[in-house]
């Protein structure tokens, strides 16, 4: 389950997988690779359904998957934000 902490993780280490595994600290290490892939792969996603002409579908996908995998709505909202946040 993504949550907030698991995204601050994400950004503290620009999205950048070798650095958190040769850095993290202790305390941080929460994120599995999986999280990490599915952290990359939605933010890759909500940049897509934000700045391109993409299928109604698509954006529907991406939301109900945000929906599927992160614990609240503020945490679907900080992932949004970290995602756009370098756009």
């Amino acid at each position: 389950m993504i949550t907030k902490e698991k995204i601050r993780i994400y950004e503290k280490y620009n999205g950048d997988p070798d650095s958190y595994v040769k850095n993290a600290k202790i305390r941080e290490r929460m994120v599995s690779s999986e999280e990490w892939d599915i952290l990359s792969g939605l933010s890759q996603d909500i940049r897509i359904a934000a700045f391109s002409h993409t299928d109604p579908a698509f954006v529907t996908k991406v939301n109900n998957r945000l929906k599927e995998v992160c614990d609240e709505e503020s945490t679907i909202l900080a992932l949004r934000a970290t995602a756009l946040y370098d756009v």
